[in-house]
């Protein structure tokens, strides 16, 4: 886990902070190092190569939302039926909605993933970290401001900026 002092800056806002894209090799600012359709912080989370364009989430209904997510969270991967996973929908009431959860790696059940207090919409607008209840904001550490949040979350209604082939 990364601690105090540590930048959680997320220039391209895919969801990966800068130091753990310099590490991991993906772009810090570029949304889709590979460029398949499917942001950084997506592929890591569903398990996929961000670095391989032929590695991509399964999503077998072609909502947007990572099969290994909804099963996950929800024990689902239907679609427009009863149980169905909406990717808009918010079922934590968090202000980040189901696609924003399956970006940043949060779970959409727990309004407070990292158990710090503070709602994992609210860290991802600000840009702390929603997985560490020791990092702080950005900027707290002499860090430059965002220029825009890294993502929209479900108060906005809107989707990444990178949403996947095929969502709705």
């Amino acid at each position: 886990m990364m601690g105090p002092g540590v930048s959680w800056i997320d220039t391209d806002g895919d969801g990966l902070a800068d130091v753990f894209e310099k590490s991991s090799g993906t772009n810090p600012t570029k949304v889709d190092t590979d460029s398949d359709g499917y942001g950084d912080g997506l592929e890591i989370h569903a398990g996929s190569n961000p670095l391989n364009a032929n590695s991509k989430p399964y999503d077998a209904n072609h909502n947007g939302l990572p099969d290994v997510f909804e099963n996950r969270y929800f024990n689902s991967t239907t679609v427009n039926q009863p149980g169905g996973v909406d990717p808009l929908a918010d079922p934590d009431g968090d202000g980040c909605n189901n696609l924003c959860e399956a970006v940043h790696g949060t779970n959409p059940n727990n309004p407070d993933t990292d158990g710090d207090g503070m709602p994992d919409g609210a860290e991802v607008d600000q840009g702390s970290s929603h997985m560490s209840p020791v990092a702080p904001p950005r900027g707290v550490s002499g860090d430059p401001e965002p220029v825009a949040p890294p993502f929209a979350c479900a108060t906005r209604r809107t989707r990444a900026r990178s949403p996947p082939p095929g969502a709705p």
